[in-house]
């Protein structure tokens, strides 16, 4: 510095010196220093999980092992015991046969026939030891058995046989209370029933009955679902 005679002046002792900051203090600009900070021995020293044995990686390393896979719990869910109404359509049809059945018994003789239409159709009460249309003469026994045995898996194989379509499970209905029908005849008099006839001048079609127009009808049905299906 310069006083007024012109004479370079000293600095006062203490006195901050131009252009320089004051000593002990931070340079201006220059990052705080960071203040470190204790880690817990938790993070530094995790606790390490106890090993596994075998009962607990049978119990808990397959999840599926508990719950069950998708595709084992779809394998062996139950199969569905399907719609009821085809129950009452087979009891329907067998009350109708059997009724109908014996009120030709009580009210016709053996042979006896009456025409509905002049030569064409026919009550004749007749009774038939073979099957459906008076095939397999004379095997009641065996006729009998076959009978059970197609009932019996029509009812067990149901789902597989019938989709669940309202024509196949009309069929089923239809079929299985036409084999009840006929196979109650046959446990009872060792015999079928037949009654109605038709006919075309002198050619005659096996005398039948209602039991066997109900097979026939849910055979057809049965046929017609699967064409409709390959359509």
């Amino acid at each position: 510095m310069v006083d007024a005679n012109g004479e370079a002046s000293k600095p006062e002792e203490g006195a901050p010196h131009a252009g320089k900051p004051p000593s002990g203090s931070a340079p201006e600009g220059d990052p705080p220093v960071p203040i470190p900070v204790p880690i817990p021995e938790e993070e530094l020293f995790p606790p390490q999980p106890a090993p596994e044995t075998e009962n607990s990686q049978s119990s808990t390393g397959n999840p599926q092992a508990e719950t069950g896979s998708p595709q084992a719990a779809t394998d062996n869910s139950p199969v569905p015991p399907g719609p009821r109404w085809p129950y009452i359509v087979a009891s329907v049809a067998l009350v109708a046969d059997q009724w109908s059945k014996g009120w030709f018994q009580n009210h016709y003789s053996y042979h006896e026939s009456h025409t509905v239409i002049p030569g064409f159709f026919d009550f004749f009460l007749t009774h038939n030891t073979g099957a459906a249309f008076s095939l397999f003469h004379d095997q009641t026994l065996l006729l009998m058995l076959f009978s059970t045995l197609v009932f019996g898996l029509m009812l067990l194989f149901r789902h597989k046989l019938f989709g669940p379509s309202v024509i196949e499970q009309l069929a089923f209905g239809l079929i299985a209370g036409g084999v009840v029908g006929n196979l109650a005849d046959r446990m009872k008099y060792g015999y079928v029933i037949d009654f109605i006839h038709w006919y075309v001048g002198k050619h005659s079609w096996p005398v039948f009955n209602l039991a066997d127009t109900f097979i026939c009808v849910g055979v057809g049905l049965f046929v017609l679902s699967g064409f409709q299906k390959k359509a």
